[in-house]
């Protein structure tokens, strides 16, 4: 599958230059990857133009992680993108809530480099 463009939502910018950094390093070019600061910015970006892969963080002001993939799986144009969730939460119930609610792949933070591109390998087949 040809990637053109990722959508990278976490509230910390911190985080996304991690993200960023890895992504250019698996070969993703710099104008494909773009950032939501929370998950209502990232479901108007998600309506407005379409996306191969969503990589989320899942505790966000406002609109979560959690309901972000609901919203997408719940759109008739939008449920078949990718999405990985990133999160600390580690807890069994809340990984199953993630899968159950339509996540590809989980995440958790900290994480190595290797490790998300398996992950997105994974979710790219």
């Amino acid at each position: 599958m040809q990637i053109t463009k990722i959508l990278v939502v976490d509230d910390s910018s911190a985080m996304q230059e991690v993200i960023f950094d890895a992504l250019i390093e698996f070969g993703f070019k710099r104008p494909r990857i773009k950032f939501a600061n929370n998950g209502q910015k990232a479901l108007r970006m998600a309506y407005e133009q379409f996306f191969d892969l969503i990589i989320s963080d899942w505790h966000m002001p406002g609109l979560t992680g959690l309901e972000f993939i609901q919203e997408i799986r719940g759109h008739p144009d939008l449920f078949e993108i990718p999405f990985i969730m990133m999160t600390v939460e580690d807890q069994e119930k809340n990984i199953l809530k993630a899968f159950s609610s339509g996540v590809d792949q989980y995440i958790l933070k900290p994480f190595k480099i290797e490790d998300l591109k398996e992950k997105i390998l994974k979710v790219l087949g």
